[in-house]
């Protein structure tokens, strides 16, 4: 970026040179920030619209399906597999394929938003995911045999594939949507967006479990798949009411930005809260054993994860659309987050006993609430990054900046389970914890230092303007007291 920590000085650099036109040049670049006087104008549910409340409201149901068909066959499947020859480690591919498909199409569908437009491409992507999930089901008839489970493997894969470019496509676009209708809002609407994802997976599981012991493997995929076709005339009525977004086309769109180096740092911050988000899912049920929970109970510390990221979403996203600088939310985030990883472990060295089940519970429910913390900032904040590096707000970079967040964040989805499944059977649960939150810690760090350097260079910049302004004040008073001394 390296602006994008200083946007909000802008406003009171300006007030300060208004007189001053090397001044309002040198600021000139940076992006422009509304004033206090704005704040009545900012995201309120009572001024929506009609129309609007009813975008969001479809958005939200698409999200909430989304996290739900990707997390409604993990209480089953394993299982499933397992009885058609499929190793546990084949199994936990199938998952993660869905991911890793996501990684790259999310770059590719960043860019065919603004070819064949928001609308197009998320009711495709909504009916495709839809067909995909009911598909899934009828694998069901394939037949069980151990010893000859190949059609069965790769029906598998290609489907989960499938289901994830669906997803992937209406997900891509319902950023691009939300940046074009809320663009002074971004965060705040994401915000709200996010706590649906949070419920999705928190549902998801328990939903698939209890769909699967009423109708076997089929019936979790048909009503999920159905619900899919169910929403996509809904969406279709709601966005046919919205006329005045405009769907622009640029060339050599992505070039600009990938000159900035802050797009790397923005990247790795992204990765890492995907990382710790999702790292958990391989490691948390064998870590409480220990304990002796039912599988009702061990659901319910699954839930409480997402309980508490849905719950906090909305709250950390109008936050950090209202804070001067979202970069302090980030580093409190990744610091809080290596914290509380330290007593989840616990770390070794210091002394506090590792079967204490209510500090687990306390962690993890502070886990979902800073994991969202690092999550809601980073897509507005990689949206400025973009404007700073020259590109227009227009459907072109929303949907570049959603590709590049949403590829990110699937990365960290991938590599975070495979990463931490494989520290689990190497170090065990307590050192994979500290090896956790040394990469959040690594990312606040980075960040804080980030932060030093632009405030010391904002600081030599005023200083240096100070100076140039300060001869010019010298001669005008002298001037004054000149005139001044005579009587006319």
């Amino acid at each position: 970026m390296p602006n994008a920590f200083l946007v909000r000085s802008k406003s009171r650099t300006e007030d300060y040179f208004h007189n001053d036109t090397k001044v309002v040049e040198a600021v000139s670049n940076l992006k422009s920030v509304p004033s206090d006087t704005d704040s009545n104008n900012r995201f309120l549910w009572s001024s929506l619209s009609y129309d609007q409340k009813l975008l969001i409201g479809g958005i939200c149901l698409s999200d909430l399906l989304s996290s739900i068909s990707l997390s409604i066959m993990a209480p089953f499947f394993p299982k499933e597999a397992e009885d058609r020859g499929i190793s546990i480690t084949t199994s936990g591919w199938i998952f993660g394929v869905f991911s890793l498909t996501s990684v790259f199409m999310s770059v590719i569908f960043g860019r065919l938003v603004s070819v064949v437009g928001t609308k197009f491409l998320f009711l495709s992507g909504l009916f495709f995911a839809g067909g995909c999930t009911i598909l899934f089901g009828f694998l069901q008839f394939l037949p069980i045999d151990p010893n000859n489970n190949f059609h069965f493997l790769i029906l598998c894969f290609v489907l989960r594939v499938f289901m994830a470019i669906g997803c992937t496509a209406y997900n891509c676009s319902s950023f691009t949507i939300m940046s074009l209708e809320f663009p002074d809002d971004i965060s705040t609407a994401f915000g709200i967006t996010e706590t649906f994802v949070g419920i999705g997976l928190a549902v998801g599981p328990a939903l698939g479990g209890a769909l699967y012991s009423v109708g076997g493997f089929i019936l979790p995929f048909v009503v999920v798949g159905s619900i899919f076709w169910c929403v996509v005339p809904f969406t279709f009525w709601i966005l046919s009411k919205r006329k005045d977004w405009k769907v622009e086309q640029k060339k050599n769109i992505m070039r600009p930005l990938l000159k900035s180096p802050m797009l790397l740092v923005m990247c790795f911050v992204i990765f890492m809260s995907s990382t710790v988000w999702a790292g958990l899912d391989p490691i948390l049920e064998p870590h409480l054993r220990m304990f002796s929970l039912s599988g009702s109970l061990v659901g319910l510390v699954f839930l409480l994860i997402s309980v508490t990221y849905a719950i906090a979403s909305p709250f950390w996203g109008k936050l950090s659309d209202r804070v001067d600088d979202a970069n302090k939310l980030l580093i409190a985030g990744f610091f809080m987050i290596a914290f509380v990883l330290l007593f989840l472990g616990p770390v070794p060295i210091s002394g506090i006993p590792d079967d204490l089940l209510w500090l687990n519970i306390i962690c993890l429910a502070l886990l979902g609430i800073f994991v969202s913390l690092t999550v809601l900032p980073t897509y507005d904040m990689l949206l400025e990054l973009a404007i700073e590096a020259g590109l227009q707000k227009c459907s072109s970079t929303y949907g570049l900046v959603s590709g590049i967040w949403g590829s990110m964040y699937a990365f960290g989805e991938f590599v975070g389970p495979s990463l931490s499944g494989f520290l689990m059977d190497s170090v065990g649960f307590q050192w994979c914890t500290i090896y956790m939150a040394i990469g959040c810690f690594s990312a606040g760090l980075l960040l804080f230092f980030i932060k030093i350097f632009e405030d010391i260079k904002e600081y030599g910049l005023t200083k240096l303007q100070m100076e140039e302004r300060n001869p010019l004040l010298d001669a005008d008073t002298q001037m004054k007291g000149f005139f001044g001394s005579y009587s006319i």
